[in-house]
């Protein structure tokens, strides 16, 4: 099954026209950092208001702050009531809570997000690129979106879960339910949401029976079943919100000025340093979870009170020339100056190197097999919005030679180069 992105798409539009999503946020985001880097704005959800971070400095402050709490329990003012589906499940989640509970719950996966663990997955994550990429090598034209970046982290999760092909859902069926109840305006997400914390629980039953060195055997272990059925929600649904995006918007990006994409594919560092570029350049996450102040503070000279809302605009921030030369210039060449894509402070995204190496993995195979690619159409470099927190491109429409699609090739564990089939 595909994704039904055509469906996602029309959500995406219609969540635009309330939530002030903007196709192409960085000009007044720029704005407010010159002129107001602190400000008054509307509240997640239209609740209430918020102070709004722009500048990075400040930005980086903030995340790391213990002043600054997480708000995001269900119920809370200040939690968007339709976004990432906090709510879904009435427990907290450690994507919400802080410490202690924050430090206990983040140790119990910790170890499936480690260095060793994520390099363990780097080889299966090359076989199902290649496997992608032998479907649309005959047809000359793809979608990267679609049939490419968006089912990448969806399979890398089940492996991270350590759920066979066999007890999964339809391909791309996981990433459709994940962003549908993303968008959706029922309180408790929708049958969607529904329909995949059904297969989730379906999931957490096999690995009681089948337990692994895998994540969801280690929340089985470390929480009770509610919670763990929440953490897995959270943590299946955030990874194919803001991967795949953040592939499909390195690839745009990399085809939008002509030899850029020739050129990593030149470079045997050049896939790591365009990935990370495009983190910056099109944080798919574009803003961090809500915090409330603990206490009265300032931030960068305005009084904050305690109990007031601080949103973190990490678009803003990974734009800011105070940081970043000529930051509204996309150069994989780019040196120094580290982005806030993943986050800062004790709720840095634990999957950030999952994410890395997935989008490392995903377009290191993409130049291997595809060197000649183009864009497809205009309607690659448009952008969908799912509301103020998430951003990504619409689709990735590309064209190559079928003549010039290079063959699959074996993946050596070891990470050096790989050979052909039949060598």
């Amino acid at each position: 099954m595909a994704i039904d992105f055509g469906y996602l798409a029309a959500l995406a539009r219609s969540d635009r026209d309330h939530t002030g999503g903007d196709p192409d946020p960085y000009p007044n985001l720029a704005w407010l950092r010159r002129e107001s880097p602190v400000t008054r704005v509307p509240g997640p959800g239209g609740v209430g208001t918020a102070w709004f971070v722009t500048s990075y400095a400040l930005a980086r402050d903030c995340l790391a702050d213990p002043r600054l709490e997480m708000s995001a329990a269900p119920g809370e003012p200040g939690v968007p009531a339709s976004r990432l589906r906090a709510d879904a499940v009435p427990v907290p989640h450690f994507l919400a809570t802080n410490p202690p509970v924050h430090d206990a719950q983040r140790q119990a996966v910790a170890a499936s997000f480690s260095p060793r663990a994520v390099e363990k997955l780097r080889e299966p994550a090359a076989r199902y690129c290649h496997e992608l990429i032998d479907r649309f090598a005959g047809r000359g034209e793809a979608d990267l979106l679609t049939e490419y970046a968006l089912l990448i982290p969806e399979h890398l999760t089940y492996e991270l879960f350590g759920v066979p092909r066999a007890q999964r859902l339809p391909e791309g069926r996981a990433t459709t339910l994940s962003v549908a109840g993303a968008l959706s305006e029922q309180p408790d997400g929708g049958p969607l949401t529904g329909e995949l914390l059904d297969h989730l629980r379906q999931v957490l039953e096999y690995k009681r029976r089948q337990p692994g060195d895998d994540l969801v055997t280690r929340l089985l272990a470390a929480m009770d079943e509610n919670a763990a059925l929440h953490a897995a929600y959270l943590l299946f649904a955030t990874g194919q919100l803001s991967t795949g995006p953040a592939i499909g918007a390195t690839i745009v990006r990399l085809l939008e000025r002509p030899g850029l994409y020739a050129a990593v594919s030149r470079d045997p560092a050049g896939c790591r340093r365009a990935v990370d570029e495009a983190l910056r350049f099109d944080s798919a996450v574009q803003s961090a979870l809500p915090r409330r102040a603990r206490e009265d503070l300032e931030i960068g000279g305005t009084r904050v009170t305690a109990g007031d809302i601080v949103l973190v605009s990490l678009a803003a921030a990974n734009r800011d020339p105070g940081r970043f030369a000529d930051p509204d210039r996309f150069d994989p060449g780019r040196a120094g100056g580290s982005h806030l894509a993943f986050g800062h402070g004790i709720h840095y995204c634990l999957g950030g190197p999952l994410a890395r190496m997935e989008g490392e993995v995903a377009l290191s195979v993409l130049v291997d097999r595809l060197p000649g690619l183009r864009p497809g159409g205009s309607a690659g470099r448009g952008e969908w919005a799912l509301g103020p927190l998430l951003r990504g491109p619409a689709t990735v429409l590309v064209r190559f030679d079928v003549g010039t699609a290079g063959p699959a090739h074996e993946v050596r564990p070891d990470g050096g180069r790989p050979s052909v089939h039949g060598d």
